[in-house]
């Protein structure tokens, strides 16, 4: 009987032992997460400044702009996360291939160019994701200022269009609204850290577009019913 107890005895002790190790284990990986929020937000302020910089242009240069974005910002994990979207989701050879097909000239529309992009960063939160990873939700406002029926854009990280369409022949000059929230999933690179993966979130607002010139704005009656303006180019 007392050989039985002092083994309940040692039992409890060894879990009580892990229990305070695995507590306190938390506690300072915690505590040493939120010492690097500052720097999390930081890094990823600088990102959304570069990208958006790196959008001013045509769709060419726009490629070879965010290709260099992509190589300084972006880790070349090729992996995938818990509840991952193979395409809303781009880490950084899915970016850079869909780039790619977005400026592939397929003989029947010319691409336009944007003028200028700027972006407004909103809400940032920071939180642990798994042993060293951090994800970040965002919230950006792109406005991007773009000529010709339709130009390529990288939003944060998510490639698409920015489009208007024509009226009487003429070159759109518009200016798209964009706001979204997105997730972007790090991991630290030396003293510094890597982006991942990226994704908008889907229930986001819907872009808005001002037409400044020789466009139809999508919310008009012409944009729906035909009217005087062109198809896209």
């Amino acid at each position: 009987m007392k050989k039985l107890m002092k083994k309940v005895n040692l039992g409890i002790l060894i879990a009580a032992v892990l229990t305070v190790a695995t507590a306190a284990y938390v506690i300072i990986t915690d505590i040493s997460f939120s010492s690097k929020e500052s720097e999390l937000k930081a890094f990823i302020t600088r990102y959304i400044d570069d990208c958006s910089k790196a959008n001013i242009g045509s769709s060419k240069q726009v490629l070879d702009n965010q290709k260099d974005v992509i190589a300084e910002y972006f880790s070349d994990y090729e992996g995938t996360y818990e509840g991952r979207d193979s395409y809303d989701t781009m880490n950084a050879k899915e970016l850079s291939e869909i780039l790619q097909s977005l400026c592939t000239d397929d003989g029947d529309r010319e691409l336009g160019s944007v003028t200028d992009c700027k972006a407004s960063i909103g809400n940032v939160e920071c939180e642990k994701y798994g042993m060293n990873c951090a994800k970040l939700t965002v919230d950006v406002t792109m406005t991007i200022t773009a000529k010709g029926a339709q130009a390529v854009v990288c939003e944060c990280g998510v490639p698409g269009y920015v489009e208007c369409r024509a009226k009487n022949g003429e070159e759109p000059v518009y200016e798209t609204t964009v706001p979204a929230k997105y997730i972007f999933i790090l991991s630290p690179s030396g003293s510094s850290w890597l982006i991942d993966s990226v994704r908008a979130i889907e229930d986001s607002p819907r872009s808005t577009v001002r037409v400044i010139s020789g466009g139809i704005s999508p919310d008009s009656p012409e944009a729906y019913y035909g009217g005087e303006g062109d198809d896209y180019e």
